[in-house]
């Protein structure tokens, strides 16, 4: 959570980071200006499916199965220090 949010409601709406507004975003910009970049591998990741008028958690993955060949996520990564929030 970044240390600027009020509260964690703010983690639903910062997950996906866009190419056109990655530098200007107060989630994400201070690690795009220090390049504090990662990759994350991963089998699976899961989307909301709202194709019924509700989010439906989904399953994604390589239709090949191969765990040698995970999926690759970027990401920017942040020091999160839980001092400066409180959590309840």
């Amino acid at each position: 959570m970044p240390r600027w949010a009020a509260d964690a409601t703010i983690t639903r709406y910062t997950y996906n980071a866009r190419s056109e507004s990655v530098a200007s975003k107060p989630s994400f910009r201070e690690a795009w200006r220090r390049a504090q970049h990662c990759i994350i591998p991963a089998e699976a990741f899961y989307e909301p499916d709202r194709r019924t008028g509700k989010p439906i958690p989904t399953r994604i993955a390589r239709a090949d199965a191969a765990p040698q060949q995970e999926l690759t996520f970027a990401n920017y990564v942040q020091q999160f220090d839980a001092s400066q929030h409180t959590f309840g």
